[in-house]
């Protein structure tokens, strides 16, 4: 488990008991509510985690296609000064 999922359980956990203290209810009312917060800020926080690694893959992707393209595009214009003059 990464850290940002953890950070996102902790988070969905402190939103029940604050939903209730701001209530003024006893905090651990329905205490399965706090392990439902805290599964569901988890799912969360990984799918964050895996959106964020599989952005860093997609990015470097693309820029290598970007630099190709560049490249080529500089060959070809090359190609036709050279035969220009």
């Amino acid at each position: 488990m990464s850290s940002t999922a953890l950070a996102y359980g902790c988070m969905g956990f402190a939103l029940a008991a604050f939903s209730n203290g701001v209530r003024k209810l006893p905090v651990m009312r329905r205490p399965w509510e706090h392990v439902m917060y805290f599964g569901i800020g988890t799912w969360l926080g990984s799918k964050v985690d895996s959106f964020k690694t599989n952005n860093k893959a997609l990015l470097a992707e693309q820029m290598a296609k970007r630099e190709a393209v560049a490249a080529e595009r500089e060959s070809r214009i090359a190609a036709r000064k050279s035969t220009a003059h």
